[in-house]
């Protein structure tokens, strides 16, 4: 029903579409989505998405189009009910659809985007201006968890790394804290159709977020916005930075610790160190660690004593990585898939017109080896 303005509210049953009023239609304070430091006011969240979701383009859509029926939002009781309790005056929060409710309120409250003039005469003008909206009802958030948790983490609209981690920890969370680790990895794993093993590691990764959040990042030049949550989760991946972060290096047990599991065992002044590593950038904009590919050159610089001492006292991270054993697995790695390439070079040769540029290519792989050859003779001799 696209557009629709008017009409008597329809008592539809649980959980297929009913038409709900907006004005009774609340955005979620526990939007995974929502930044750890954002106020939860409406105005703020509607500032939030303005800002962050590329808004404009849903509300001229909605402006010319209407509400389509399809796109029934979905949501949940404020308060508890029972289904047969729910009516058009039950404030419901919309757990699915926070940006296209965001939009709605907008072109009925054009005011809402003050401080986007573009935005507000769009909102002015606008054709449509939805006012009662289908919404499909849970009667809690349980009810809703599988469908919103298989949508956003491995569906057909998942979310950015940090926020598939916050909606995996509501969902771990509401698990009884009596059953252990594996079982709760295990059931949020099947909720939202991944594996046990990747919930684990985004609680762990979270834990440290949320460590720094309250830490107001150690003091470091940083936010929410500068920490790119997908690199963290990467980097406590690697069993060396994860074990250096709970002091493994004192305690041989400790080797492989998740932190979620044993909140106790963190180093706060060694997770600041990560977080610096990584995100804060020096002088050039870059930071030490560069990119998501120099992350298992961290962990064998974290590992190496020696190599990490230089890391910390300003040594750039190639130079430290030197001093581990990474650097002769690497150079074999690359030896080898170097051998390889040339023998499938070899095969085609003869079957290739010259060029000057395949010469000059052929010949700077010449020089290379020659050198390689040269340097590794010198070390035999020594």
């Amino acid at each position: 029903m696209p557009g629709a303005n008017s009409g008597d509210f329809m008592a539809v049953s649980f959980p297929f579409p009913l038409i709900h009023p907006i004005e009774n239609l609340l955005l979620d304070e526990d939007n995974p989505r929502l930044p750890a430091d954002l106020d939860r006011r409406e105005s703020s969240i509607v500032d939030y998405l303005i800002k962050n979701s590329a808004i404009e383009d849903l509300i001229q859509s909605i402006s010319e189009n209407g509400f389509f029926f399809a796109e029934a939002i979905v949501a949940v009781p404020k308060t508890a009910t029972n289904a047969s309790n729910v009516d058009k005056d039950t404030p419901l929060v919309v757990v699915e659809g926070n940006r296209r409710l965001t939009a709605l309120k907008i072109l009925q409250s054009p005011e809402l985007a003050a401080r986007r003039p573009a935005l507000r005469k769009m909102a002015e003008e606008a054709l449509h201006k939805p006012d009662l909206i289908p919404t499909i009802v849970y009667e809690d958030r349980d009810a809703v968890l599988r469908f919103l948790g298989y949508r956003h983490i491995t569906g057909v609209k998942p979310w950015e790394p940090l926020a598939k981690a916050r909606y995996i920890e509501q969902l771990f969370d509401r698990l009884p804290a009596t059953r252990s680790f594996a079982d709760r990895y295990r059931e949020v794993a099947q909720m939202v159709g991944s594996k046990s093993q990747y919930v684990r590691r985004s609680l762990n990764a979270l834990f440290a977020f949320n460590v720094a959040v309250s830490e107001d990042y150690f003091g470091l030049d940083l936010d929410e916005g500068a920490i790119d949550f997908s690199l963290l989760l990467t980097a406590l991946g690697y069993k060396h930075i994860q074990s250096y972060l709970a002091g493994a290096d004192k305690d041989e047990t400790l080797v492989g610790q998740y932190l979620i599991e044993n909140p106790d065992l963190l180093i706060r002044e060694r997770l600041a160190q990560i977080l610096d590593w990584l995100f804060v950038k020096q002088k050039d904009g870059k930071t030490r660690v560069v990119d998501s590919r120099n992350i298992s050159r961290l962990a064998a610089v974290i590992e190496n004593d020696k190599a990490r001492s230089q890391f910390i006292e300003g040594k750039s991270l190639e130079q430290a990585y030197i001093v581990t054993e990474g650097t002769g697995r690497e150079f074999n790695e690359y030896m080898q898939l170097a051998s390889g390439n040339l023998n499938e070079a070899a095969s085609l040769v003869a079957f290739v017109e010259y060029s000057p540029t395949l010469f000059d290519i052929s010949d700077d792989v010449v020089k290379q080896a020659r050198h390689i050859n040269r340097t590794l003779l010198e070390k035999k001799d020594d």
